[in-house]
């Protein structure tokens, strides 16, 4: 890798402008040619000089051998044009988050301040609808294995059938004096 990159980045943009002397011109090639991690700094000192460029930093030398030597290739010409198109997305999206948070005035009713605090924390609103169906889940499930009404009804009408003809059986069993005596006592059952 080429040694004090700083330098070398300044050293890189002015070579890739074409605004060195032969001799270290050839100096940076020979580096690029024999040095392995050189192209990733060339790939960075390219990328700081398109930079540059829209920042207006350039002096207006710079600029014009920027446009003369720098963009002559269709590959850079299509990087220049994203960096370009990515840079202004970036300052719009930045404006208008700004311009957006500077209008925005508080909620003034409960309902807007609750939409505005689960819309940031979706936590509370998840733990509040996972008890909800637990809930339902839950009142579901012992609603359908507990007796309906009618069911119950049934049942009891069943038990007072057999309470019933158990009954009668056993009262025409019993002797009739019996049953005299038991219509006749003042305690009933």
């Amino acid at each position: 890798m080429l040694r004090n990159e700083q330098t070398n980045i300044t050293n890189l943009k002015q070579y890739l402008l074409g605004n060195l002397s032969s001799p270290e011109t050839e100096a940076i090639d020979l580096r690029i040619i024999s040095d392995e991690n050189s192209e990733e700094v060339l790939l960075w000192a390219e990328s700081e000089l398109m930079e540059d460029y829209l920042d207006e930093i350039l002096s207006p030398s710079e600029v014009k051998l920027f446009k003369e030597n720098f963009l002559v290739s269709p590959e850079r010409r299509a990087q220049f044009e994203q960096i370009a198109l990515l840079r202004n997305y970036a300052r719009n999206a930045a404006a208008k988050e700004s311009v957006r948070k500077l209008s925005k005035t508080p909620p003034d009713n409960l309902l807007e301040k609750l939409k505005n605090y689960l819309m940031m924390n979706w936590q509370p609103a998840t733990a509040a609808c996972a008890l909800l169906v637990i809930g339902l889940v839950g009142i579901f499930y012992f609603t359908a294995n507990r007796p309906t009404a009618r069911r119950f009804s049934r049942l009891t009408l069943s038990n007072r059938s057999a309470r019933t003809t158990a009954n009668r059986s056993f009262s025409m069993s019993t002797s009739p004096a019996r049953r005299n005596a038991r219509s006749s006592s003042p305690i009933r059952r």
